[in-house]
């Protein structure tokens, strides 16, 4: 094999190929939370390009696979960025994104045969359950972590979105260096942007950075200071207001 052929089997090898499907999870996620930072957006989208080139270049995925990943990929895009659906689009596109990329990634599903005198798989059946275990392992280890990131790592991240110019800032925009000057626990308003957990709140007609525990909270809900987390207004769903 020469060097190229070489490097795409490297890439194919189920560990390698693993270590890219989590790099590509973990790097969505914390891109679609701390946006502006761009970092883990392209730490993904290379993992993903590194996928699907190998897969392409060894001849082992097709274009049915790939499109199942690109509609996945827009459904979720359409769901976070367009017509918020509290996930039911996110969903739908999460399943086909991980049917089109496992796809891409598990060759050889045509070529298994179990062999029921032995009770055994051919090498092609080995060779694909042994990629489907690191695939599976590797999916319930990035949920598993995506989860700790939004329990303990991702509300500290909000701290830094004040220093992240998105070139529409507002009139009234507090940043909330000094926790002195923020509001107090169980002050009332409402969501002024999308949380994914961080986002934008509206207290007493003045914008401030805010986060919650971990869960999605829709423009315009009303919301309420749960507590302070140093200069960091943590907020939940104001559950009075919403029956109201």
């Amino acid at each position: 094999m020469d060097w190229k052929t070489q490097f795409f089997v490297f890439l194919a090898h189920p560990v390698v190929a693993s270590m890219l499907f989590l790099g590509m999870m973990i790097g969505f996620y914390v891109e679609i939370n701390t946006p502006g930072m761009g970092l883990p957006g392209g730490v993904a989208l290379a993992c993903l390009f590194l996928i699907v080139l190998s897969s392409f270049a060894l001849e082992i995925g097709n274009w049915l696979e790939a499109i199942l990943l690109l509609m996945g990929i827009i459904l979720i895009a359409m769901d976070l960025f367009v017509t918020p659906t509290f996930g039911i689009l996110g969903v739908i596109g999460a399943l086909l994104a991980i049917v089109g990329l496992f796809s891409m990634m598990l060759p050889g599903i045509g070529a298994i045969d179990f062999e029921f005198d032995t009770q055994t798989f051919n090498a092609a059946g080995e060779a694909f359950m042994k990629r489907l275990a690191w695939l599976s392992g590797t999916l319930v280890l990035g949920i598993i972590i995506i989860a700790m990131l939004a329990r303990y790592v991702m509300p500290s991240f909000a701290a830094f979105n004040r220093f992240v110019l998105a070139g529409h800032e507002e009139k009234g925009y507090i940043a909330g260096e000094d926790p002195n000057t923020l509001p107090s626990p169980g002050s009332k308003g409402k969501a002024g942007s999308t949380l994914r957990p961080a986002g934008k709140v509206v207290i007493d007609d003045i914008l401030y950075d805010a986060v919650t525990a971990g869960e999605f909270i829709e423009k315009g809900t009303p919301i309420v200071v749960a507590y302070l987390d140093g200069s960091v207004i943590v907020v939940d769903i104001d559950q009075r207001e919403k029956k109201t």
